[in-house]
């Protein structure tokens, strides 16, 4: 994530907690885990951020809005339909590599603070690539048959497996976990002969 627009101890702050919380999850990093690794104190710290939510609740913002914004330049793209998901898919695959078992569990078991904030995003997220889907369906690109609402409950489905330690074990990072859940999701939307 590029944080080049803010000041620079700011930056340095926001660099640092992203670092840590992808590594770590939200809930074991504190302020002075942060100002440590960033150099800066806690007075510093409190000058940008109120609190660590207001940080956490920074970073997802920052995060989503990345994400859709080249969520729409793949979409944009003279490229076929499957392109543009082997492409999403990447985009996918870049973002996951930075993140850790435990920041995914620490995203799914969120206080109802930055629950707030990440069920508002999701449903913003989805609300865009739902449009997607729809428009590939009229193209031809997606199965006509398959109404966009199942696709959906299947992906919310998809991410409840993400919190089951036993299945994510079996890959040998969770980044290998996330791109099977979502080449399984995607790969199942293309059409067939039949339709």
């Amino acid at each position: 994530m590029n944080f080049d627009h803010l000041p620079k101890k700011q930056q340095s702050i926001t660099k640092a907690a992203e670092e840590l919380f992808w590594q770590f999850g939200f809930k074991k990093i504190t302020i002075e885990d942060i100002c440590k690794k960033a150099e800066s104190s806690k007075m510093t710290f409190y000058k940008y951020f109120k609190n660590k939510n207001v940080l956490i609740k920074f970073l997802l913002d920052s995060w989503y809005t990345d994400g859709i914004n080249k969520f729409k330049e793949v979409e944009e793209m003279d490229i076929s339909f499957p392109e543009k998901l082997q492409a999403l898919l990447k985009l996918k695959g870049e973002f996951t590599t930075k993140v850790s078992k435990e920041f995914a569990q620490d995203y799914f078991d969120s206080n109802p603070e930055i629950k707030e904030c990440i069920d508002q995003a999701n449903k913003n997220g989805i609300q865009t690539f739902m449009e997607f889907i729809k428009c590939a369906q009229e193209k031809g690109e997606v199965r006509k048959n398959m109404k966009p609402e199942f696709f959906l409950a299947m992906l919310k489905k998809i991410q409840e497996l993400a919190k089951d330690d036993e299945l994510i074990s079996l890959y040998p990072n969770y980044k290998d976990f996330v791109l099977e859940c979502n080449n399984f999701a995607f790969y199942g939307l293309l059409p067939n002969e039949k339709n």
